[in-house]
């Protein structure tokens, strides 16, 4: 490991966000093509870079790496896309299993969730109720600020501002598990089904 990096990663394990934002910017992109080498589809691979970052940054202080940062990055990447592959595969094989053995019988087909995932999903959760409900129709649902408005019989100026105060809401509740950088990212991903005007809220 070069000095630099080993510099690096024990800012981060101080809470230097600088120095984490040095590690995500220079390895983010590339980490999410090495991804996509395992024909997993764009959002699959940001999802488990990102929730890759998510572990870093919540272990930051237990990190050990004897190697190089980047052996860390690929290989720590490379070991949750085979335990994602094996558990879809093993799924899969459960769900044929019980399709052959019964017909009738329950099956949960649900996609494991990740920590990061979770967390997103409970800072949703706790939105205020009507800004919850416009934020949903949005992100969930797919429906336009238009579509929005007439569904709940509000103007569509309405709907951007609940969207707005909605992001804002959530930035600041993941502030305090996330870094600035991630938080970004994570944001800019939630925008991509909720603003179709391109609101911005940075």
């Amino acid at each position: 490991m070069s000095i630099n990096e080993e510099h690096i990663f024990k800012e981060i394990s101080t809470d230097k966000q600088k120095a984490f934002e040095i590690i995500f910017r220079k390895y983010y992109e590339s980490l999410c093509r090495y991804a996509s080498s395992f024909r997993l589809d764009k959002s699959e691979c940001e999802e488990l870079v990102q929730e890759l970052f998510f572990k870093i940054w919540q272990n930051r202080k237990s990190i050990s790496i004897t190697n190089s940062v980047s052996s860390y990055l690929y290989s720590s990447l490379r070991n949750m896309i085979i335990n994602k592959v094996k558990h879809e595969k093993v799924k899969s094989e459960y769900i044929a299993y019980k399709k052959h053995t019964s017909d009738n019988i329950y099956i949960n087909n649900e996609t494991e969730t990740s920590e990061l995932e979770i967390l997103i999903n409970k800072s949703i959760e706790d939105l205020p109720t009507e800004c919850k409900k416009v934020f949903k129709l949005s992100r969930y649902e797919g429906l336009k600020y238009r579509e929005i408005a007439q569904q709940l019989n509000i103007s569509e100026k309405t709907v951007e501002n609940q969207i707005i105060k909605a992001l804002q809401r959530l930035r600041t509740v993941l502030s305090n598990y996330l870094p600035y950088v991630l938080i970004i990212i994570v944001l800019n991903n939630i925008e991509l089904y909720t603003s179709p005007i391109g609101v911005n809220v940075f």
